[in-house]
């Protein structure tokens, strides 16, 4: 059974700039951080864990109730407009949207993985990189 966290990103200036959950720590700070990440290139941010849980069901609702505490939008709030976990953005569960990233195919893109240096493009990356890499 995996444990899920709250938690949040710090940056340098010790102010916060998001709040999530996850059941892995390291892997989701380097999703934030890499190149699709919502903070991609940031040196500045360390993550802190808030909060340990049992279930998702209970580390989602912590995490929507300090998200409204802080004023932030909710990941409820982009639930219920077809964002993060379904709704109606197209594409699979968790409202992925299939086409051009910067007017480009995503098979096009050449990426790097940050723990063996190889190159390749197209959709192998996510499979056996990233945050997949054997040499991680």
């Amino acid at each position: 059974m995996y444990k899920h966290f709250v938690y949040k990103l710090i940056n340098s200036l010790r102010i916060f700039e998001h709040i999530g959950e996850t059941k892995h720590i390291q892997r989701r700070y380097n999703r934030h951080t890499c190149i699709a990440g919502k903070f991609y290139g940031r040196k500045d941010l360390t993550i802190k864990t808030i909060k340990e849980f049992n279930n998702k069901k209970e580390a989602w609702d912590y995490q929507c109730k300090l998200q409204t505490e802080y004023g932030l939008e909710t990941d409820r709030e982009l639930c219920s407009k077809g964002g993060k976990n379904g709704g109606s953005k197209g594409g699979k569960k968790g409202g992925k949207i299939n086409g051009p990233i910067n007017g480009k195919i995503s098979q096009s893109i050449i990426r790097i993985c940050p723990h063996c240096n190889t190159e390749m493009k197209g959709s192998l990356y996510f499979r056996y990189h990233g945050d997949r890499c054997k040499h991680a």
